[in-house]
């Protein structure tokens, strides 16, 4: 953990020998690692004497307490381990040697604060802070990458500010060529007084949008300014740093608790670091943050930069790379380190074990992931709240609202994510101004919807995009309104691609709602992709049932060595659909142009039989039409009931949800 800059002025770097360091004054004091036993400093008010020769005994040095220790009561002691209430034999011995680096970094660094080195935990009992630290190894694979381990911790905890915020809590024209010969432009014949004057008045209108618009953002600036805020670069504030070397991990960063976003090590948000510390060893920065930590080199063995409160950290390597573990942040040997001295060993402490039980997450807890299984966010103008799977009857796990205003009172858009809905629906956008919603299905579903965007009110507009690999007729989109009704299609052995109706508006009527909800069609237009297996002349391009006009127009593809396409257009006969009525050819039921005439053409029984197949095809396309009309009235009536309902999917490996595999397990 990495403990901010807690003072506006930051101390600059001292550098430290081997055999001590040097103060502000000149004086040479012994390094804060290794006893002190030829001179003691005397101190009177703010005259600090010239140190003298004594005896190899030092006086105590009085230090005041990193803070005053407070009253900790533990209602329920019984639910804590032992070495929660009390501390090893090891524990006591490291806590002295702490309180003596205390006392000899605060005489020799008077102007820093306190070192955050041994606070009290929840059973009142002070604790050295890297014993705190208990490596885990869980059983979830989504915890294995830093990344997913720190969005979990920072869903699963609450934040919780200091009180004060400033102190340790106790606990991104070519050139044209020129040509000979150029076809001269037709000269300008307009007034160019009155071009000036339509500029003039498009500039002035275009001068006034932009003032308009310059003050509104300084209105918003205005009011989006944060407050003055008196604990600026005071405020106190813990945070994760991983090292660069393991893992893979190219450079140093920072983890940011509260959010689980990687920082930066010269973010801004950052004003300085204080200390680090791991479950090994704990670390001092003795480098200049008047800059923020921009400067800051990580080499946590560099001693000039890093003051280390045990000795054994020397026998790290100079490097960065082998420094801290990158998840658990252990200041680990490197396995072709070469072993230290038996003199150096000696003088290592051994760190006591950690006083804290091992981390235990239940899947049950995980799953949770939120206190509570749920969580709000307040940002700018959003409210952000997520949902444990399951918790919700509908199935939502996220849920994201936009206000126009700062107080959250008028909203504007809405977004909803889903997990584990049967209807599979996963995403839901509602924009309220245009009262238009999005949904975003998931495949499996027996209509095979994909997306569904539709709106509210009389002038109603829905648009429905499919999952077309699913389906056997290719439908790709549909896209209704209240006068048209419209499909897209793909892959295709017929090669049609798309199909509109065009629909009579319905009457206003007054009395009871009328059972028959089919619209009257005036005309329905198919078209059709490029068959390669026929010629262009005698490929439909385009087929226009025209039932309001009793015609059917036909447009074949245009050949790349014609202008415009053939087209042919029929025309129904009186009483064509009286089946005990013959239909008796004429002329004036049809009319041909051919773009070229060296086309075949069709002679009039073909054209007799041509146009009693369009009549039959056009009783078919009636039929799919209002095929279409009912699957999208079905498609809404199936909505509002899985709405209603909102059931959810549960696995068959779901033991605690899933009642067949309950009594399943009985039986077994």
């Amino acid at each position: 953990m990495a403990d901010q800059e807690v003072s506006e002025n930051p101390p600059t770097s001292n550098e430290n020998e081997s055999s001590g360091v040097t103060d502000e004054d000149g004086q040479e004091h012994p390094n804060l690692n290794e006893e002190s036993s030829d001179f003691q400093t005397i101190t009177s008010g703010e005259q600090q004497a010239e140190a003298v020769p004594v005896k190899p005994k030092l006086q105590p040095i009085i230090a005041p307490d990193m803070f005053p220790p407070p009253i900790v009561t533990c209602n329920n002691p019984e639910d804590y381990a032992e070495s929660y209430k009390k501390n090893s034999t090891k524990e006591d011995l490291i806590l002295t040697f702490v309180e003596n680096f205390r006392h000899q970094y605060h005489y020799i660094y008077r102007d820093r604060k306190p070192i955050f080195l041994n606070p009290l935990n929840e059973c009142g009992v002070v604790k050295f802070v890297c014993t705190t630290i208990q490596p885990t190894m869980l059983s979830f694979s989504s915890l294995f990458q830093w990344s997913s381990a720190a969005e979990f911790i920072a869903d699963h905890l609450n934040y919780e500010l200091l009180e004060p915020a400033h102190e340790i809590e106790h606990i991104e024209r070519s050139k044209t060529q020129n040509k000979k010969y150029t076809v001269k432009p037709p000269k300008d014949l307009t007034s160019k007084y009155d071009v000036y004057m339509h500029q003039r008045r498009l500039d002035q209108i275009q001068a006034d949008k932009d003032r308009l618009q310059e003050e509104e953002n300084k209105r918003i600036a205005e009011i989006e300014k944060p407050l003055p805020d008196p604990l600026f670069g005071i405020r106190v504030h813990s945070w994760v740093l991983v090292l660069a070397g393991k893992r893979e991990v190219p450079e140093a960063f920072f983890i940011e608790p509260t959010t689980g976003y990687a920082k930066a090590t010269n973010d801004s948000e950052y004003l300085g670091i204080e200390s680090v510390w791991n479950h090994q060893n704990l670390w001092v920065n003795m480098q200049d943050c008047s800059n923020g930590c921009e400067s800051l080199q990580f080499d946590l063995n560099d001693q000039a930069r890093w003051e280390f409160m045990f000795t054994y950290s020397t026998n790290l390597r100079g490097t960065v790379t082998t420094t801290l573990n990158t998840l658990s942040g252990s200041a680990m040997l490197d396995e072709e380190e070469e072993k230290p001295t038996v003199e150096a060993t000696q003088k290592n402490i051994e760190l006591p074990p950690s006083w804290v039980c091992p981390l235990n997450i239940t899947a049950k807890d995980f799953e949770k992931r939120y206190p509570n299984s749920r969580k709000t966010y307040f940002y700018k103008k959003t409210r952000v709240e997520k949902y444990a799977p399951y918790n919700m009857k509908d199935g939502i796990v996220l849920k994201v609202a936009e206000f126009a205003d700062y107080d959250f009172k008028e909203l504007i858009y809405v977004t909803q994510r889903y997990d584990h809905r049967h209807d599979k629906l996963e995403l839901r956008e509602h924009d309220v101004r245009t009262n238009m919603v999005y949904e975003h299905y998931l495949p499996g579903r027996t209509d095979h919807l994909k997306e569904h965007t539709y709106g509210f009110g009389p002038e109603f507009e829905r648009t429905m995009l499919y999952y077309d690999k699913a389906r056997l007729d290719g439908l790709e989109r549909r896209h209704e309104t209240v006068l048209e009704l419209t499909d897209y299609f793909v892959n295709r052995d017929d090669f049609l691609e798309y199909r509109k109706a065009v629909f009579e508006p319905r009457p206003k009527k007054f009395g009871p709602a009328d059972k028959d909800t089919q619209r009257p069609i005036i005309s329905i237009t198919e078209r059709y992709d490029r068959n390669l297996t026929l010629s262009a002349n005698d490929d439909v391009r385009e087929l226009l049932y025209a039932i309001k006009e009793n015609k059917f127009i036909i447009t074949y593809h245009r050949d790349s060595h014609h202008i415009t396409p053939s087209t042919r257009t029929f025309c129904k006969p009186a009483s064509w659909n009286d089946k005990a009525f013959t239909i008796q050819w004429n002329e004036d039921l049809q009319d041909t142009y051919q773009a070229d005439e060296e086309f075949k053409q069709m002679s009039k029984r073909d054209l007799y039989y041509k146009m009693i197949k369009l009549i039959e095809q056009e009783e078919e396309v009636i039929k799919r039409v209002r095929k279409a009309e009912d699957e999208t009235r079905d498609l809404q009536s199936r909505r509002q009931q899985e709405e209603l309902s909102s059931d959810l999917e549960i696995s068959v490996y779901d033991i605690d949800r899933n009642d067949k595999s309950k009594i399943y397990r009985k039986l077994l």
